[in-house]
């Protein structure tokens, strides 16, 4: 299964769990940030000049909760065969060192234990 796969899939998933009433936060947002990929020179130095950082992980989520408004970064990559660059270590770091939530996730699975860890998601079994 290709990364992007993998993407579709979980939006899938959070987007039925979501539908199920199972958000643990008062609300959530999350985003796609189209950083990756292969795309024409101009587009990419256009995309630069408008502020794209290299690094900046696959998702960003927003959510309310008992201590006002979170978010966190999640990073997919593929099972064994996916490795962070030295942009996206650098962003990693900086996360932590800002104590922001960051993960990296090889599959669906993960990444929902993870936005459940994070007190997104519920923790019942459907």
């Amino acid at each position: 299964m290709r990364e992007d796969q993998i993407c579709k899939q979980f939006v899938n998933e959070i987007n039925n769990l979501i539908a199920l009433n199972q958000l643990k936060a008062k609300d959530l947002r999350f985003f796609h940030i189209p950083n990756g990929g292969s795309r024409p020179k101009k587009e990419a130095v256009n995309f630069k000049r408008m502020g794209t950082l290299k690094g900046v992980p696959d998702y960003q989520f927003i959510w309310h909760s008992n201590k006002g408004a979170e978010f966190g970064f999640l990073e997919f990559k593929l099972p064994k065969k996916g490795y962070l660059t030295p942009e996206q270590k650098a962003f990693k770091k900086f996360c932590e060192d800002c104590n922001i939530p960051y993960q990296i996730a090889r599959s669906t699975e993960e990444a929902i234990n993870f936005l459940k860890q994070w007190k997104v998601l519920k923790w019942i079994k459907i």
